[in-house]
This record gives C-alpha cells, sequence and structure tokens, in this order.
C-alpha cells in the first residue's frame, strides 16, 4: 500500500557541518540582544565617538556532543573591546552563553538538530557576529534495547543503506519526537487510547539504527517491493519478534512514499517510511516540539495501521487494498483511485464505520486491538499473529522427517546469510514430497534458489518439510508452521 506526497512545503536534510561566518546584523533588528539572550527590538545606536567596534570574533568546536556530556568550554577569540555577548537563537537545553567573557559551557540534556547559533559581541562602537554550528546526539542503538513492556508493541528503526546519508535522525531526536506526535494525535481522536511504543530507560522511545549491506539500488531491485527488502534485511539482522510491529524509517527511495505490510491478505511485521530525497515524499520536514503532525508524521501513522491489518475487506467503505473512500480527510483515505482528490488527513475513520468502533461483526476494529495503551478488554493480535520462527530439525534427521498431513495454507520466509568456507553463498531450498519409486518414500523438489544478504517467499502449507542446500551439502532441515514463518540461513 502506498501514498504519494502532495505538499509543496521546503524540506532540508539535516547535515552535521562544522562552524562559518554570518553576516552581521541579518535577519530582522540588527541590535545585540541583552546579555546571554538572542534578539531584540529597534535599530543599532550610532556608535560613540572614537570607539571601534569589535571584530574578526570565531569559535572552534565540535561538530556534535552528547547528552548528559559536558561539553569542552568554547572560549571566544576577537579583535577589540567587548562589552557584552549575546546568542541567537538560544542555546540547546543545558548549554549557556556567559554575557560577559563569551564563554559557551554546559552539560546538554536533551538531543538537538543541527543548526547554527548566532554569537554577537558587542560594545559602544558596535558589534560582530559569528555561527556556531552543532547538534546534540542521544547515545545510538545498533539493538533492540530491554523492553519495559511486555507483549504487543510498536519498535521504530532509522535504516539507511550503503552510500546513503545518515542524518542522525535517531540521535537528534527527531524519529522520537516525530512519533510522539503522531501518538499523541491518535490518542486525541480515539479519547486516548494510542499505540504501544517500544521504550527504554523511563519512557524513552527506543529507536534502532541499522545500516544495511545493501545500497538503495539494490534495495529498489526493478519489479521488487522495498518494503519487502527491508523486511529481509531486518530478518537477516535479527530483528524478527513474534511481538512487534517494525516501523521503519528508511533512507532512501522506494516505490510510493511507504508501504506496509497488509495480514492477512500481505502478511509481514514491516511498515516502511521513505525519506530518501528523490523519493519525492520530504516535502513537508518532521514534525517537531508541540508541533501538528505533518505528512511524514500521518504517513508513519498510516503504514502502521496497514501492518496490523487495516483497514480490513470487510470495512463498508473498503478500497484499494487496505484503504477506504469515504473522505480525503480520513488517515487510511487512499489517492489512487481515478480522480481521486489529494490525501488531506486529519481524522480517524469518518464516521467511525471502517476501522475504528465499526459496527460489523467479526471485522477487524482497532479499538480491541492488542497494540493500544491501555489494553482494551480481549485484545486482538493482528491477522495470522503471530509469526513463527522456524528451528532447525538437523539434516541428519532427514530420512526420519517426512511431511505431513499437510494442512492450511501457509508461507515461509527464508532469508540467507551463510558463508561456506568464508565465501557468501546461495542457498537452494527444496521441499520433501511423495515419491514411490524412492526407498524412503520422497524425494526433494526444487522450489527457489536464495541469493546471499537477500531472501524469499516460499508458498506451502503446514507441516511441509524444507532442505536448505549450500554448495549441494544439506545445511537445514525445517517443517512449516501452521502460521506464517521465517528461517535465517546461516553457518
Amino acid at each position: 500500500m502506498k501514498l504519494t506526497s502532495r505538499s509543496a512545503a521546503a524540506w532540508l536534510p539535516l547535515l552535521i557541518v562544522t562552524f562559518g561566518l554570518t553576516a552581521c546584523g541579518g535577519g530582522g533588528s540588527s541590535a545585540p540582544a541583552p546579555s546571554g539572550g538572542g534578539g531584540g527590538g529597534g535599530g543599532t545606536p550610532p556608535p560613540a565617538p572614537g570607539v571601534t567596534a569589535p571584530s574578526a570574533l570565531s569559535y572552534t568546536t565540535a561538530a556534535s556532543y552528547n547528552v548528559g556530556t559536558a561539553i569542552t568550554p568554547l572560549d571566544p577569540t576577537v579583535t577589540g573591546t567587548v562589552t557584552s555577548y549575546a546568542v541567537s537563537p538560544a542555546l540547546p537545553a543545558g548549554i549557556a552563553l556567559d554575557g560577559t567573557t563569551g564563554r559557551i559551557t554546559g552539560t546538554p540534556t536533551a538531543p538537538a538538530r543541527s543548526q547554527s547559533y548566532t554569537v554577537t559581541a558587542t560594545n559602544a562602537g558596535g558589534n560582530t557576529t559569528f555561527g556556531v554550528t552543532f547538534a546534540v546526539l542521544i547515545e545510538r542503538a545498533t539493538t533492540d534495547r530491554p523492553d519495559e513492556k511486555t507483549g504487543r508493541q510498536v519498535h521504530l528503526m532509522y535504516v539507511v543503506p550503503s552510500g546513503g546519508i545518515d542524518e542522525q535522525l535517531d540521535q537528534t531526536g527527531t524519529i522520537e519526537g516525530s512519533a510522539r506526535i503522531w501518538n499523541a494525535w491518535l490518542a486525541a481522536q480515539t479519547g486516548g487510547k494510542e499505540l504501544r511504543i517500544d521504550t527504554h530507560g523511563g519512557g524513552k522511545v527506543d529507536v534502532t539504527y541499522l545500516k544495511l549491506a545493501r545500497t538503495d539500488a539494490q534495495m529498489n531491485v526493478a519489479g521488487g517491493n522495498v518494503r519487502a527488502q527491508l523486511e529481509f534485511q531486518l530478518l537477516l539482522n535479527g530483528f524478527n519478534s513474534v511481538d512487534k510491529v517494525y516501523l521503519v524509517y528508511y533512507g532512501g527511495d522506494g516505490d510510493g512514499c511507504g508501504r506496509g505490510a497488509w495480514p492477512p491478505t500481505l502478511p509481514g511485521n514491516v511498515g516502511a517510511v521513505y525519506i530518501g530525497a528523490a523519493a519525492g515524499c520530504t516535502d513537508t520536514p518532521f514534525a517537531t516540539g508541540t508541533e501538528p503532525p505533518a505528512f511524514l508524521e500521518f504517513m508513519a501513522l498510516h503504514e502502521t495501521m496497514h501492518v496490523l491489518g487495516f483497514a480490513a475487506a470487510c470495512s463498508p467503505h473498503h478500497t484499494e487494498t487496505g484503504h477506504v473512500s469515504d473522505g480525503v480527510t480520513d488517515l487510511m483515505y487512499s489517492g489512487r483511485q481515478a480522480g481521486a482528490q489529494p490525501w488531506r488527513p486529519s481524522t480517524l475513520d469518518i464516521n467511525l464505520d471502517d476501522y475504528y468502533g465499526l459496527a460489523v461483526p467479526g471485522c477487524l476494529d482497532l479499538s480491541n486491538s492488542a497494540f493500544l495503551d491501555p489494553l482494551p478488554a480481549g485484545p486482538e493480535a493482528p491477522p495470522g499473529w503471530p509469526y513463527a520462527n522456524l528451528t532447525d530439525l538437523v539434516c541428519t534427521n532427514e530420512p526420519t522427517t517426512i511431511p505431513g498431513p499437510l494442512g492450511a495454507a501457509t508461507e515461509v520466509t527464508f532469508v540467507n546469510s551463510y558463508e561456506f568456507s568464508g565465501t557468501p553463498s546461495t542457498a537452494a531450498i527444496y521441499e520433501r514430497v511423495p515419491d514411490a519409486t524412492q526407498p524412503s518414500g520422497y524425494r526433494r523438489a526444487f522450489k527457489v534458489n536464495v541469493p546471499y544478504n537477500d531472501g524469499r517467499v516460499v508458498q506451502t502449507q503446514e507441516n511441509a518439510v524444507f532442505v536448505v542446500l549450500v554448495n549441494n551439502s544439506c545445511r537445514r532441515l525445517v517443517r512449516a508452521s501452521a502460521n506464517v514463518s521465517r528461517f535465517t540461513i546461516t553457518d
């Protein structure tokens, strides 16, 4: 499922850079702010007779600092006398400018995106300015940190392809802040119910960073689905919880602005928002602070809803595989129908008749979801959950590991990280099928090859048995579960 951005607002990517000069008096009033502050009103008074304005102000600073760690004090270099210093905008929380000496000190207490802070040095003869540019970062996690809550939850990930630009959206708190905004919007729509987001360290949103071994071009393979490729990559890197939806902010491009699995038709536990510049989906920036949700916030929530199974096919206004058609302001509206108007989300389920509080017996209802906090009575998982992680039955047991009785239709996702004698290798998947001409009564029937660092989905039935061959030798033996299942082929 996908939507495209229609916003015309500009978006500038975050860049972590060093520092640079800014023009004196640029933008609005040129009067220096009071000591330690920023901005000011009125015009610059004429210089006092015989007093020379300070010049050549500069600071040497790092590109970034860490939350909770004191910064190395920054002292100004300046020509001439200075009677006061001021800075605009205000420095990040925990960092302060001494209005008399110009020294910048402190211990940052919250993350902040990279930006320039203009320091103004003033005396009676005039002023000079310098732009100090840095970011404040939180610790980066490359694994899922210990959970603070049990049960179903949404885990956030920042995923960057090989060769892609790491904008540190996890470390600057950008993704966490955006998620809090869309979750607060949801709570306002539901009367206080929000999604259960994975947290750590006393309520901090757990955002995991993953750098892929594949390039964005490899992720956008011809005829491929970037969301499916992301699901393979997460499984290859151990993100295979049976209790979690993985919401991926992908720093690359995709087929649309976002996609999500849609069980039971499209099984999976990954939803993705594509934030690469070429995707054409970042016309508006992430919302911050107390701002209302913007395009990226609504897109993230929209794709998460798809992974939870909404809007179900039994919804009265269902259209376009998981969307609704009764209003452009609906969170799950599809703008892909012929003659459709642009998506302008502002409402959770117009008239409450498609996926939240709907009165359709047996039709999936968000108000009963096991992903809500607080949990409803009798919480329901998405259709087909929980997915199963298969275990190796050991190749030596192949002669006695027989299929059947074959049950319900299901599927197995195989992902491959096997290296044969240190060399990345393709894995061949065979199914054991009845064959009366064989002494064992079974033979191996070829199903699919799984390239290294990639994945493939095999449609099958419960109790089917698969043999995994690498370099023509059996390496793994697995039996399909009744539920959708996954298996990682590794050495």
